[in-house]
């Protein structure tokens, strides 16, 4: 990344990025979703498709983290918007429902409830390469020219990296 040239991005910003290679080459089931299309995706071999498998608890205990859950979620999207735009505890708060969910086993463990291993596959995946890009200071992103084409981007402020810049010339 420190051989790539900075590019104008934004007013006050600057860019720069290095191809990671194809969805297709990258991700474990190596293959590029559409949202109007999910045909190519394999059904889970533990739940068949449907995403949650017999609860090891009671009726009652799956029916009342499930009603708490969908009244939590629905109040959230109410007051912050879409996932995207939920604050911190938030989302801290969502990820406990999700584990109190996935406690009582009713969620398919082998495909976490979206009813394809290799979507969950994907997500875990994609999940980790974020975060480990962002251990480093790094984004991923995709290609403008390419969907299935991923990037790791480096956005920096140019106000701040020319006072930097004038400090350093400064001191010396």
């Amino acid at each position: 990344m420190d051989q790539e040239n900075w590019e104008p991005f934004e007013r006050g910003r600057e860019i720069r990025s290095v191809g990671l290679g194809s969805v297709m080459a990258l991700t474990p089931s190596g293959k590029y979703y559409m949202p109007f299309a999910c045909g190519n995706l394999s059904m889970c071999p533990v739940c068949e498709g449907t995403g949650t498998v017999k609860p090891s608890a009671s009726r009652r205990l799956v029916n009342k983290r499930r009603n708490r859950e969908i009244r939590s979620r629905d109040l959230w999207v109410k007051r912050y918007g879409p996932a995207l735009h939920w604050p911190a505890h938030i989302l801290a708060r969502s990820a406990r429902l999700s584990s109190l969910m996935r406690q009582i086993g009713v969620l398919c463990s082998r495909c976490g409830g979206l009813g394809s291993h290799e979507a969950y596959d994907d997500e875990l995946w994609n999940a980790d390469a974020v975060a480990a890009l962002n251990a480093v200071g790094l984004s991923m992103e995709t290609s403008e020219g390419d969907g299935t084409y991923l990037l790791a981007v480096e956005i920096r402020d140019v106000d701040r990296y020319a006072n930097e810049n004038n400090e350093a010339e400064e001191e010396e």
